[in-house]
């Protein structure tokens, strides 16, 4: 029996040990309280970390496809229950993806050539990676059908305080910092640049692990470093009938980060939400 609504705490710490994930059952099941996902077509951008037992089993899905580059990794080194699924490639025939029933897509969603198939497009924790937004809504809303729904739950977004989603850089001793050790302050990324981020990683690291981070927060491609009005605006210029961009995650700023960070960044006011949830309806 699937799930028609939010998934119990209990069963929720079920699912997470059953299938050894985390916050992706929780923001799945927040999905599936907006847009149940009981026996609809789904395509999932990004992650592709959603085993067939949780998505089709456990809430019902009819077909679940999942896209995601994964470049010179080897998936099935990654994930273990892709070791029992066949992995496409975006460049192979629609027909052949859209004849199983679970798929695994290798490839950037700008390349997705799936139209008009899917009830409902999910993302989780995916968007703030994703550097060709519009392209990607455009994708998107080409794979949906007419009244398919857009459904994506994705942070922490670049605006936050721990927005530069750092992720398992080490030092010299052998410490490893990522987006919720706070190395770099609240809200620091934005309130520096990267000579002054690095003066201040001085102070707290060594200099090769200095710049990783700065590297890292400032150039790295894994991450987007769009603004909530940024996201807002792509969504706006799309084709979709019906859109909506919920801020979740609400965050206390204080005054002077708040006051800084407006006439840093003009045009920008939101800086205290650090996820957002994005529904569409083509």
């Amino acid at each position: 029996m699937s799930f028609n609504g939010p998934v119990s705490p209990e069963k929720s710490t079920a699912l997470k040990g059953a299938y050894e994930l985390g916050y992706q059952v929780d923001f799945l099941s927040h999905i599936n309280t907006a847009c149940s996902l009981e026996g609809k077509r789904v395509l999932e951008v990004g992650g592709t970390n959603l085993p067939r037992g949780l998505v089709m089993g456990e809430f019902g899905a009819k077909q679940w496809v999942g896209i995601e580059p994964f470049g010179t990794e080897d998936p099935r080194q990654r994930n273990q229950h892709y070791r029992s699924e066949q992995i496409f490639s975006v460049d192979d025939d629609p027909a052949k993806i859209l004849a199983a029933d679970y798929a695994i897509v290798d490839g950037d969603v700008k390349k997705l050539r799936l139209v008009d198939h899917f009830d409902v497009v999910v993302s989780i924790a995916a968007f703030e990676h994703v550097l060709r937004f519009g392209t990607m809504l455009d994708r998107v809303y080409d794979a949906l059908c007419p009244g398919g729904h857009l459904e994506s739950l994705y942070m922490p977004i670049w605006p936050c305080p721990n927005g530069h989603h750092l992720w398992g850089i080490k030092d010299k001793a052998g410490v490893e910092y990522n987006f919720g050790s706070y190395i770099i302050p609240p809200w620091g990324h934005l309130l520096m640049n990267p000579p002054q981020l690095r003066a201040y990683l001085l102070t707290k690291t060594d200099p090769d692990c200095a710049d990783d981070i700065v590297h890292f927060t400032y150039h790295d491609p894994v991450i987007n470093r769009l603004f909530i009005e940024d996201y807002a605006a792509y969504l706006d210029a799309s084709r979709f009938t019906t859109k909506a961009l919920v801020k979740l995650g609400q965050v206390e700023i204080p005054d002077w980060v708040q006051t800084r960070l407006t006439a840093a960044f003009p045009g920008r006011t939101q800086f205290d939400h650090s996820t957002l949830f994005m529904r569409a309806v083509k």
